[in-house]
């Protein structure tokens, strides 16, 4: 008998899902129409921590897509 491992499904679907271009999240997790932009005269500085870079949270990225103003 062949002992061959299979594709994993499960990562082949997680590669054909496109990400939104504004969150950055998977098409079915975005938000995008759900935030609602807070104008704001500020330049703030969003930090992210570092555990976030492995997570597809985007919590940095949703709040900064929510003030509206300044860019630098």
């Amino acid at each position: 008998m062949s002992t061959q491992s299979k594709p994993d499904a499960g990562a082949a679907l997680a590669e054909t899902i496109a990400d939104c271009p504004r969150c950055i999240k998977p098409q079915p997790l975005c938000v995008c129409d759900s935030v609602t932009q807070v104008p704001s005269r500020l330049s703030l500085l969003i930090l992210q921590h570092p555990q976030e870079q492995d997570r597809a949270l985007g919590t940095a990225r949703l709040t900064a897509l929510a003030l509206q103003g300044r860019r630098s």
